[in-house]
């Protein structure tokens, strides 16, 4: 079993940052007029919330993209059926083994080793949470989101790339 874990606070962290840039970037303001959007409020500690609220609809969409490259169950030790009770979790303070983060647990259809595709697939499922966490945020104070709508697609997409790499394409031949 994989298991992915992303810190709130790391995921935080990223969302600040780009949302900061979005409402002041850095170089000479007539340079970056295009990428300006003046009246764009920042998502800062106190809308902590919000991030959790996220958290909870973005799991749901990477669950369903990942559902057919990943198996429920997988033989155990004792050749028993094990099934994941809860593909993602998202933990608080209190947590003794992951406090404060993003969790998701899959397994893979094969037993084989996932070497640099686990770091393919953790990066672009940091990738798709921030997006996503950031579109909504301009979506709800009605900023234009249209271009963090499109990378969170994007960033789905390469979800399913992570997870299809290594894998040889599958022929089907028909004799008549």
């Amino acid at each position: 079993m994989a298991t992915l874990i992303v810190t709130k606070d790391d995921l935080f962290h990223l969302v600040n940052q780009a949302t900061i840039f979005m409402a002041n970037p850095v170089g000479p303001e007539q340079a970056n007029a295009d990428n300006r959007i003046a009246e764009v409020v920042p998502l800062t500690k106190d809308n902590v919330d919000f991030l959790n609220t996220k958290l909870y609809e973005v799991g749901i969409k990477i669950l369903k993209k990942i559902v057919p490259y990943t198996s429920g169950k997988v033989l155990a030790d004792d050749i028993a059926l094990q099934t994941i009770q809860y593909p993602y979790t998202i933990t608080d303070a209190n947590d003794p083994t992951y406090p404060n983060s993003f969790v998701l647990q899959y397994y893979f259809y094969t037993d084989n080793d996932i070497g640099a595709q686990g770091y393919m697939i953790q990066q672009a499922v940091i990738e798709a949470l921030s997006k996503y966490v950031i579109k909504e945020w301009l979506k709800v104070h009605n900023y234009p989101y249209q271009i963090y709508e499109q990378e969170f697609e994007a960033a789905l997409e390469n979800i399913k790339t992570a997870f299809m790499y290594g894998r040889r394409a599958k022929t089907k031949f028909r004799t008549l």
